[in-house]
């Protein structure tokens, strides 16, 4: 049996004061931390980064009113 331990890195950012309430309105209404909000919005970026890159395009769809929108991550 194989035992993976996770390694973490500890980083240093500087962002904005309406990104750092941003993150933190995240975090109040997920009831998580900044670090997981950031883990979570990380890994939504790279997800979306690697369908488009894969020729996927990237679509919200209002389920409401049927409006759809494109989206293109730069």
């Amino acid at each position: 049996m194989t035992t993976s331990i996770k390694q973490s890195e500890r980083l240093s950012v500087n962002i904005s004061s309406t990104t750092a309430e941003s993150l933190r309105e995240l975090a109040a209404r997920n009831q998580t931390s900044l670090t997981e909000i950031v883990r979570r919005a990380v890994a939504v970026l790279k997800l979306l980064d690697d369908e488009q890159r894969a020729g996927s395009e990237l679509r919200l769809v209002n389920r409401k009113t049927g409006t759809r929108r494109q989206i293109h991550i730069l």
